[in-house]
């Protein structure tokens, strides 16, 4: 419904759906549809059958259900959307460690190619122009080594604003799942049973723990960033 709330069905058609087991079926008596809100936004539509009719207690039960859900579904949903995100970063870490690699071989050329340039300038003295000449050809892929070296340095810049960014989008829902699962944990008109309790506290635990991967993400980005550097 589109003010998001529960609805319990009473007049079921008999050519609606049936509970079946594997020896019997049977047309239920009454069917509960509720919604799983999160923030006040719907995540999902639950909806129960049942061969008697649902009592009060179970209502209120399926009422409270809603909102635990829907954080239940929120966090799913942002747990996947944070693996991507974490897959993301490790194949760009990935390039930029080839292209470091990549680099350092170069680099390492440079290096040897400048220890024969000397060797030979001691043996062939009549030779200096030409040396000369290889001397300005490896100074000018010096100069485009350094400009690929700030791309790189660029391109690491950009990924740790990036990752910045999507921290501070998902860290604020986070924090609301802690608040919410904390505030469950208090439990102040103790109308949660252990089991709910439970739940709560692994709600918790699981929004710190994603807590935790993203700084983990923001570590492993501020370490590529010097490697470049």
């Amino acid at each position: 419904a589109s003010d998001l709330t529960m609805r319990v069905l009473t007049d079921i058609p008999s050519s609606s759906i049936t509970i079946q087991t594997a020896t019997a079926s049977a047309r239920p008596v009454e069917i509960v549809v509720f919604p799983a809100v999160f923030e006040g936004k719907l995540k999902g539509v639950i909806e129960i059958a049942k061969l008697g009719k649902f009592s009060p207690v179970q209502v209120d039960l399926l009422e409270e259900l809603s909102s635990q859900l829907g954080v239940i579904f929120h966090f799913i949903k942002g747990q996947v959307f944070t693996e991507n995100l974490l897959k993301e970063a490790q194949t760009l870490n990935e390039e930029l460690q080839s292209q470091q690699e990549e680099l350092e071989s170069q680099q390492e050329e440079l290096r040897q190619a400048n220890e024969e340039l000397e060797q030979k300038a001691e043996i062939l003295d009549q030779q200096y122009q030409s040396i000369n000449e290889k001397n300005r050809e490896l100074e000018q892929l010096q100069t485009a080594l350094e400009v690929r070296a700030n791309e790189l340095e660029m391109a690491s810049k950009y990924k740790s604003e990036f990752l910045a960014n999507m921290s501070h989008d998902l860290r604020t829902p986070l924090n609301s799942l802690l608040i919410f699962s904390e505030l469950l944990m208090d439990n102040e008109n103790e109308h949660l049973d252990e089991d709910e309790l439970e739940y709560a506290k692994n709600i918790r635990l699981a929004g710190k723990a994603l807590l935790t991967l993203i700084d983990d993400i923001l570590d492993l980005s501020k370490i590529d960033r010097k490697s470049v550097v």
